[in-house]
């Protein structure tokens, strides 16, 4: 479904939809899009199946609006802004319950692997694809898992190295997941001849007390990929910063409650990626939790 012309992605989904819907499951990567057929009056939306990509949407019966964030919604002027205390409930005491909800009325979210549907005016929801549904895999070997995960590990790094200017830049805190992904990516990159510009971004901190610093500073592991590793790297070194002041300051960027006190970090990367023209960066969360059986196990 690739044509050489119009290669882009919004163009080959459409085409894989035209084809056959039930294939919208074996997408891989994170995405969120409409598909509105003007002849049928058919309006279908897609989220991907682990729901990295949000879609927000307001439905009645003459208008359906839809975003990647709740507050362009509120630009239409079809909604007013008012706060759902039912998910503000929920959500202080962690349950699961108004899901689809969000912290406004009548907005709401298309929870992931889900597929929405509006034909006649009638809005149904069903998922699309279940992890649960998909066969075991048994092997009689430990060598046998770990080399299915590195296959499968290998096509998903290769499929997110295609952009279009070339450039590709990959966190490197020194953990599991940023460096196992930089390594990798580098890998890829020579065993395939790809014409790919790869660098990797890392903060450090100016003010790691002495008595801290053995016990939490990953500089080292950092190095260790960056020896073994013929890639172009960039350095951040920041001074202290009030993270609960950072947290209330980016507050109004986001549709919830932001509690994750690394923000600061990852916004002076993507402000080093600015200067440097850079739009793709890959990264990872919580892999040493993962593999620790830790409280994000998967």
């Amino acid at each position: 479904y690739i044509d050489a012309i119009e290669d882009n992605d919004p163009v080959n989904v459409l085409r894989l939809y035209k084809h056959n819907p039930l294939k919208i499951s074996e997408l891989s990567g994170c995405f969120s899009f409409i598909i509105y057929n003007k002849n049928t009056q058919l309006i279908e939306a897609y989220r991907d199946q682990i729901g990295i990509r949000p879609l927000y949407y307001f439905y009645n019966d003459d208008y359906f609006v839809y975003s990647t964030e709740p507050e362009f919604i509120f630009f239409s002027n079809l909604v007013k802004k008012v706060v759902n205390e039912n998910k503000v409930m929920y959500y202080i005491l962690k349950g699961d319950r108004f899901n689809e909800e969000t912290f406004y009325k009548n907005i709401y979210r298309l929870r992931k692997s889900s597929n929405l549907r509006i034909k006649d005016k009638n809005l149904a929801i069903t998922r699309y694809f279940s992890f649960s549904n998909s066969p075991l895999i048994r092997y009689k070997d430990d060598r046998d898992y770990a080399d299915h995960f590195y296959e499968l590990f290998y096509d998903v790094i290769k499929s997110q190295l295609s952009t279009n200017d070339g450039k590709v830049s990959s966190m490197l805190s020194g953990g599991l997941d940023t460096s196992s992904i930089t390594c990798l990516s580098d890998k890829i990159i020579k065993e395939n001849n790809l014409n790919i510009d790869l660098k990797t971004y890392s903060i450090t901190f100016k003010d790691v007390k002495k008595k801290d610093f053995a016990r939490t500073y990953e500089t080292n592991f950092i190095n260790d990929v960056l020896n073994k590793l013929d890639v172009n790297s960039k350095i951040v070194d920041l001074n202290y910063i009030d993270v609960q002041k950072h947290l209330s300051d980016i507050q109004s960027s986001y549709p919830e409650p932001n509690y994750h006190g690394n923000k600061y970090m990852d916004f002076a990367i993507i402000d080093e990626m600015k200067r440097d023209n850079r739009n793709v960066i890959l990264s990872g969360f919580d892999g040493d939790s993962v593999i620790s059986h830790g409280e994000q196990y998967l």
